[in-house]
């Protein structure tokens, strides 16, 4: 009985399904993957601790260094603001808040006096990862 030698293979050939499946992984994740929206306001972000930080939602209101409000790219105040807000979350109860982080309580309070006219309970507010200052 004559046995037949199994074929060498060549040194890479192993290696070609491997890579096959990275790169194929790799075109997955950039297509499925979602990007952060870009804000709608110039806000430079607070910075938080070591807590992960979550996509901000399109839906957030951003507040910059002066206390000038933003949702959905247009700048809002007061009754206008409260209308929009009614309009864009009815019964949410909770909305994302973005500030700047040079944003002083004095102008933040009519903010969140506007926010609690429009009958939003909870405020989340959102922050950037990065270093203690």
């Amino acid at each position: 009985m004559r046995l037949t030698q199994p074929r060498k293979s060549a040194p890479g050939d192993d290696l070609v399904p491997l890579i096959n499946v990275v790169f194929l992984l790799l075109i997955f994740f950039l297509l499925a993957g979602t990007l952060m929206p870009a804000p709608s306001a110039p806000v430079d972000y607070v910075r938080a601790g070591a807590e992960p930080t979550p996509s901000i939602p399109a839906n957030a209101v951003y507040v910059d260094a002066e206390g000038i409000t933003y949702f959905d790219g247009e700048q809002l105040t007061g009754e206008a603001l409260r209308q929009r807000l009614a309009a864009a979350e009815p019964g949410a109860g909770k909305i994302p808040l973005v500030l700047d982080r040079s944003v002083t309580m004095e102008r933040l309070k009519p903010v969140f006096d506007d926010l609690t006219a429009a009958g939003l309970a909870k405020v989340e507010l959102m922050t950037v990862r990065g270093s203690a200052r």
